[in-house]
């Protein structure tokens, strides 16, 4: 008859969220709810004593956690499991233990804990000794393999030193493995350009087209900075100086000598009048004062018109003001 074997279950975790969302609480409230939810996983033995309980009482329905420790306290062997540390609703530590006598239990034999609402075996002092071990054995190996390719030749007649290094021949081979590498990454990169034809070439001189443009200086720029900086200056200048003075009767004057010009050509060229300035309230000539009576009304004095004539030669306008004054000695128009 083969013997019952325990399953290894250290590699692996449990969970089951419907369980949690089952309960009242939502969560793993307390140290009687965890062990419900323990009582899923399959690191539960229904033939531990919390099972064999739970079996015998699954027709009443007020046997709960209470009675169930009760009960425990009356078996005088097989095992059982207890929560041995309780952080709610985080942590559970669960501890399975044989029972040696009533009241004695002894030491627990395996560790579960309940962390997050995963349920996870914690391994034995043995499984962790020996999960070191073999690591730091490993390690030993291949260190004193690397030491062993890189010992020189023994030669007790001359004196040489142990350098740690790799192996020439491990060199040669991956310079030649590398060269390889870079032949064929060579190879990619030329098919990868030969596919991409014209259009990258294009993009690349674009691109350092822009650039040399950004190294270089915007000389437009300054120049339109450098003539707005000059209009200002300017216009500061004509903003500091007085207003010249306008004086409408010496203009009349130049206007109706160009007028006898063009009657007599070969009269000499007329002499601009000097401008005067000419103070504020002084009235023009040709115009009469401003009656005080009706301000902003001008009374306008008349002057002798040629009729068929205008200033500059042409038909005058019925109603001129500035009328050119004709020579006496001038032929008479029909």
């Amino acid at each position: 008859m083969e013997e019952d074997r325990e399953q290894d279950l250290a590699h692996i975790h449990w969970q089951w969220p419907e369980a949690i969302a089952a309960n009242p609480a939502r969560s793993l409230a307390n140290a009687d709810l965890a062990m419900d939810y323990f009582a899923f996983s399959p690191f539960w033995d229904p033939q531990s004593n919390n099972g064999v309980l739970r079996t015998q009482n699954i027709a009443d329905p007020g046997y709960g956690s209470a009675q169930e420790r009760i009960g425990l306290l009356g078996l005088t062997g097989g095992f059982e499991y207890v929560v041995a540390h309780a952080r709610p609703p985080d942590l559970f530590v669960i501890h399975r233990r044989l029972v040696t006598g009533v009241g004695r239990r002894g030491p627990p034999t395996h560790a579960y804990f309940i962390l997050q609402e995963r349920i996870y075996m914690a391994p034995n002092l043995h499984t962790v000794v020996r999960t070191r071990v073999g690591n730091a054995n490993a390690l030993l190996e291949r260190t004193l393999g690397m030491l062993e390719a890189a010992r020189p030749p023994a030669n007790p007649r001359a004196a040489r030193m142990w350098v740690a290094g790799e192996s020439k021949k491990e060199d040669g081979d991956e310079e030649m493995k590398d060269k390889e590498k870079e032949e064929g990454e060579d190879k990619d990169k030329d098919k990868d350009k030969d596919k991409e034809g014209k259009g990258e070439g294009k993009d690349k001189e674009k691109s350092r087209k822009e650039e040399k443009e950004q190294a270089t200086p915007d000389w437009h720029l300054f120049n339109a900075l450098a003539a707005t900086r000059a209009a200002l200056s300017s216009v500061n200048t004509l903003a500091a100086s007085s207003r010249p003075a306008h004086d409408a009767a010496a203009e009349a004057k130049t206007l109706e000598a160009l007028a006898a010009a063009t009657v007599r050509p070969n009269a000499p060229p007329p002499q601009p009048a000097p401008v005067q300035p000419t103070p504020l309230g002084t009235p023009l000539a040709g115009f009469a004062a401003l009656s005080p009576l009706n301000q902003g009304t001008p009374s306008f004095t008349p002057r002798p018109r040629l009729g068929s004539l205008s200033l500059m030669g042409g038909l005058s306008r019925p109603g001129s003001t500035f009328a050119p004054s004709v020579p006496a000695d001038s032929p008479k128009l029909a």
